[in-house]
């Protein structure tokens, strides 16, 4: 897994005109950093995005790179916006209110970082059946309808799945 701390990254390029003018222009665009990660934190959210408040899940894992790792023990560091849409750290779900650092032991961090993104992906996954559990026109299915529903779904997956291996 790679380091998802975001950062401004210069970008140079270069334009050719007729009769050999070349124009070599520097901008800036927010890209992830990209290293390999090595050392490993808990953050725990006091707020939730608003589009994340369903997922019941307030807390993620993330591996930063040696070099980011320790300007990131403070918190201040997390909760820092590059631009309108970009916070410091990819795949934040909210606003930061403690980090703990996690130390190295006999637990593999990788894989346990590999699993809190899939905790994440299940999060939001059952974010999105609760919103359509609560739509107008899903009101009147009764929890029996509901189990109903989700068995044979899955059933139907599996059976799909098989079917195009």
């Amino acid at each position: 897994m790679l380091c998802p701390v975001m950062h401004k990254k210069p970008i140079k390029k270069t334009t050719q005109y007729p009769n050999n003018i070349a124009v070599e222009q520097v901008t800036e665009r927010v890209a992830m950093c990209g290293r390999k990660q090595s050392v490993f934190f808990r953050v725990h959210y006091s707020e939730l995005s608003h589009w994340r408040k369903n997922e019941g899940k307030h807390d993620d894992m993330f591996g930063l790179c040696d070099k980011h790792a320790p300007s990131f023990e403070r918190l201040k560091a997390w909760n820092v916006v590059l631009e309108k849409y970009h916070s410091a750290v990819s795949g934040l779900r909210g606003r930061v209110g403690s980090v703990e650092r996690i130390a190295a032991g006999s637990v593999d961090l990788d894989a346990l970082a590999k699993e809190d993104k899939n905790q994440r992906k299940i999060a939001a996954v059952k974010s999105n059946i609760k919103r359509t559990m609560n739509q107008v026109n899903t009101k009147n299915l009764t929890v029996e309808h509901w189990r109903q529903c989700f068995e044979e779904t899955l059933n139907e997956w599996i059976t799909e799945t098989v079917m195009k291996s």
